[in-house]
């Protein structure tokens, strides 16, 4: 069984891993979804799929949301303040109160209370007491840090599926080079090896027996004679040594041309079968 049968098996008798992965294709859709209204009207770029992006974009996902909240509250409480005021200045009630206190106000006075004013409204505090302020700050303070290291993380994470990204690419671009296809005349090469190789073996029997016979015969006590077989023997050996050589080249072939045929057919059907998972798996790779 491979790896893709034994994963549907985990994912069908195991409650608790479909689970995880229905929880898991929903975290997906709603990240596609927020990926999808942040770069309208263009396409979202791709990206490794795996669990820790997941983890990184819902991360992310939650910050933008929490900011937008912030945000719109902000823009409410400003909005009703500015409604208020423009109640209390139509209704004409206590207006010329406030405007004889902010004419009695230093200029400094009144920066310091507009200030104070803007920061309660910012922090989202119903108080100006210094206490609640300077706790709304530290507050602030804090998720200030925790957005910076959440986004470096985030940075390093975009680098490094740039980077793979890149790797994936390079072997892409090999395993679809010259060097994976199948030449053409593949059966006629095998053909012709199956022939050399015959060849050679015939060649190289021959040279045996003829290299046993020269050994068993019982040379003269001739000096000229032994040099005259010694440098033939010399040959014969370096002869069988070459071809062996040449045989190295046509080892582990079928002997016979049926056979050399079946080998590349088995070849064949091994590389369309690799071929396919290749396939498969970049398509897992491209979103959908």
């Amino acid at each position: 069984m491979d790896d893709n049968a034994q994963w549907m098996a985990a994912g069908l008798f195991s409650p608790s891993k479909a689970r995880q992965q229905e929880a898991q294709a929903k975290d997906w859709l709603y990240v596609d979804e927020w990926l999808r209204q942040q770069y309208a009207p263009r396409r979202a770029p791709t990206f490794e799929r795996n669990d820790d992006t997941l983890q990184a974009l819902m991360s992310l996902v939650a910050v933008n949301e929490r900011a937008d909240e912030q945000r719109e509250l902000i823009d409410g409480l400003e909005q009703a303040a500015l409604d208020e005021a423009r109640e209390r200045q139509a209704d004409g009630h206590h207006g010329e109160i406030y405007e004889a206190i902010e004419r009695s106000m230093s200029s400094d006075a009144a920066a310091a209370v507009g200030s104070l004013a803007n920061t309660a409204v910012l922090l989202d505090t119903a108080t100006t007491q210094p206490m609640v302020i300077a706790a709304g700050l530290m507050n602030v303070t804090n998720r200030h840090f925790a957005l910076s290291q959440q986004l470096a993380r985030t940075e390093a994470l975009r680098k490094t599926i740039a980077l793979e990204r890149g790797n994936i690419q390079q072997l892409l671009k090999e395993v679809t080079g010259p060097s994976f296809v199948v030449p053409p005349d593949l059966q006629d090469k095998i053909a012709e090896w199956t022939r050399g190789t015959k060849h050679l073996k015939s060649k190289l029997n021959e040279y045996n027996d003829r290299l046993v016979a020269s050994q068993l015969v019982v040379p003269q006590p001739d000096i000229n004679a032994f040099g005259t077989k010694r440098a033939d023997t010399e040959r014969l050996r370096s002869e069988v040594a070459g071809l062996n050589k040449k045989l190295l080249v046509f080892e582990g072939l079928p002997s016979t041309p049926a056979d050399a045929q079946a080998a590349v057919k088995d070849a064949k059907a091994q590389l369309t079968t690799l071929v396919a998972e290749r396939d498969d798996l970049f398509q897992g790779l491209v979103p959908t």
